[in-house]
């Protein structure tokens, strides 16, 4: 039996579901067309959500920003989208979120919220989340859908499609049976986080035409350049944490943004393709360029600070080596991608 059908059994066995068509998360886990790998672990719940709400156009919506903006006196955080996720998904699709307060006790809020909205993303911390490898090895803020509830027994359906190899595991999406106090506790545990106490669910979705594809790539391009070549964001990331790099806590927060930073240049990748196949041909030699140019070497970015993280736990000397390829090899490839993008856009609309 898998996990999707002992879940399933056991949520039988104390009364029925009350998510209307059992065969669609198992469909959401096995989906070929979305790659949970290139998302982050809110994006790619919020993918599952959509996709449980029927909506097909995943890689055209969801990573629409090719965005960096790093900000020295809140600690080297950067920012990698305009807007918050969510916001931009309804600003570029036909779907409408609602964003219910839970109410307390916790468990009683959640299922609350999945009885009167039906699948619904919730916050919390992994480090309480016993479907995954980080269950209590790290604190790290997570989502997760419960796609079905059952008052009677306290049990939900949890839905989490998280695709990640770390050193406590592998996370492959999962479909599990929990307890809905161990879903509460999950929450509660990132009670410090005011976002915790507010989920989303799908209020509607709707046709609605997408905005020019080219449009926002002028719009993505002319920031980054912008951010890159004027704000030296990036070059100011690097610098930033090559200071700090002997500060454990803030090596952790390096690695956490170089591998979000990959991971959003492969969404943004993916969106860029999902225009193409959409009849945006004109600047299909760019979003080649973007693969080799800005994605892969990210990667390796993320790969090297992992190294860094490992040699600062081990009583080693940091390396300098990610703080170089930042700064002497992504700056100048991803800024000079930006500007080609720029030039070819602004050709094109002077054809016009």
């Amino acid at each position: 039996m898998t996990a999707v059908d002992h879940g399933r059994a056991t949520l039988r066995a104390h009364g029925s579901l009350t998510c209307p068509d059992e065969a669609v998360p198992d469909a959401v886990v096995c989906a070929h067309d979305i790659d949970f790998a290139a998302m982050d672990c809110l994006e790619t719940n919020l993918a599952a959500l959509l996709r449980l709400a029927r909506f097909k156009a995943i890689h055209g919506t969801l990573g629409a920003h090719w965005h960096f903006e790093y900000s020295e006196s809140r600690g080297g955080e950067v920012k990698l989208e305009r807007e918050p996720v969510a916001d931009q998904i309804e600003m570029i699709s036909g779907v409408e979120f609602t964003r219910p307060t839970l109410s307390t006790p916790i468990e009683n809020g959640v299922l609350d919220v999945v009885a009167r909205h039906g699948a619904t993303l919730f916050f919390g911390d992994a480090f309480a989340m016993p479907w995954l490898p980080l269950y209590e090895k790290e604190h790290l803020e997570h989502t997760f859908v419960v796609t079905a509830a059952n008052p009677k027994s306290g049990l939900v359906c949890v839905l989490d499609t998280y695709t990640n190899l770390s050193e406590h595991g592998r996370a492959v999406p999962v479909i599990t049976t929990v307890d809905v106090r161990t879903a509460g506790l999950a929450i509660t545990a990132l009670a410090r986080d005011a976002r915790a106490r507010t989920a989303l669910a799908i209020r509607s979705v709707a046709d609605r035409p997408r905005p020019a594809f080219t449009e926002l790539c002028a719009v993505n391009a002319a920031e980054m350049v912008q951010s890159l070549a004027r704000d030296d964001a990036l070059r100011g990331f690097a610098r930033y944490f090559r200071c700090e790099a002997s500060r454990r806590n803030s090596v952790d927060g390096f690695v956490l943004a170089c591998w979000l930073t990959a991971r959003k240049r492969q969404l943004h990748h993916l969106w860029l393709l999902s225009g193409r196949k959409d009849g945006a041909l004109s600047i299909g030699s760019l979003i080649e360029d973007f693969d080799s140019t800005v994605v892969e070497p990210w990667k390796r970015a993320a790969e090297f600070a992992y190294l860094l993280e490992r040699r600062i736990r081990a009583g080693r000397q940091p390396s300098t080596a990610v703080f170089d390829f930042l700064e002497q090899t992504i700056h100048p490839a991803e800024c000079g991608l930006a500007e080609r993008f720029v030039r070819h856009l602004e050709g094109e609309r002077g054809n016009t």
